[in-house]
């Protein structure tokens, strides 16, 4: 409730009722005016921001782009190194087993070639000697020994 000092400034009559209400519609019309101001300043501050981070995402997009582009660069011009690379190793690889083939065909025929001269050597060395042996004597051993005498066909056991 109103106390005695209230009354006495609330204004008693018709033209003081309505002078108060239109005081009241003032006050609240600036303070309205002073809320739309306020709301038109964080509208333009939201703007700005938004403004600001768009500016900075497309700067991102921009500057990402133009790394993954170098790097799939990257990545293809190494793939092609390492193609070419796996290329030459393989065609090394197949030389290589062909002359490894072509060595142990040499080899092969080598050995053979080794087997038919100690053969041929070894039949007139063995001739030789199982001829010396026999002159000389049946009662000594021969060089090579029993078994080369053997071998040569020459012995009589």
């Amino acid at each position: 409730m109103a106390s005695s000092g209230d009354v006495a400034m609330m204004p008693t009559g018709l033209k003081g009722k309505l002078a108060s209400l239109e005081d009241f519609i003032s006050m609240q019309n600036e303070e309205l005016a002073a809320q739309r101001q306020e709301i038109e300043s964080l509208r333009n501050d939201k703007t700005g921001i938004e403004d600001h981070y768009q500016a900075q995402l497309q700067e991102l997009k921009k500057t990402m782009v133009g790394d993954v582009q170098r790097l799939q660069d990257e990545v293809k011009r190494h793939f092609a190194q390492q193609k070419a690379e796996n290329a030459r190793l393989q065609q090394q690889i197949t030389t290589l087993k062909g002359e490894k083939t072509s060595l142990q065909q040499q080899i092969l025929g080598l050995q053979r070639r080794i087997q038919e001269i100690e053969e041929q050597v070894g039949c007139v060395h063995r001739a030789r000697v199982s001829r010396s042996w026999l002159t000389k004597g049946a009662d000594q051993d021969p060089p090579f020994g029993r078994v080369a005498l053997l071998e040569s066909g020459k012995g009589r056991h």
